[in-house]
């Protein structure tokens, strides 16, 4: 019964659609368009530059040398990681787990 309420209801509602005409569009563009273009908004002028947005004088020159100065010290810290990478040796889990339980081992409150 349930297969034939389903197959039933599908059949109803793709009639319904094959039965229903599409809209005829009458206009080459949207309604908002056709209201800009009767408005006149097409007449406005372009500008004839785009405005240069400068900066004082100098703070170009800081900006360049803060940058390099930024990637300098990028450089240094990878380099430095790098270093380290070579020099670290692989320890045991047991060694891990001992650096690991002195370092996050709580301190001791004295007793009264």
């Amino acid at each position: 019964m349930h297969r034939f309420v389903t197959t039933a209801g599908l059949a109803a509602l793709l009639g319904g659609c094959a039965a229903v005409d599409m809209p005829a569009v009458e206009a080459t563009h949207p309604d908002w368009v056709e209201e800009r273009l009767e408005a006149g908004v097409e007449d406005r002028a372009a500008p004839r530059t785009v405005p240069d947005r400068t900066l004082p004088r100098g703070e170009g020159a800081e900006m360049d040398a803060q940058t390099r100065r930024l990637l300098e010290r990028r450089d240094a810290l990878n380099a430095e990681a790098e270093d380290r990478e070579g020099q670290d040796t692989p320890s045991s889990a047991s060694d891990f787990v001992n650096e690991g339980q002195a370092r996050t081992t709580p301190p001791q409150t004295p007793q009264r």
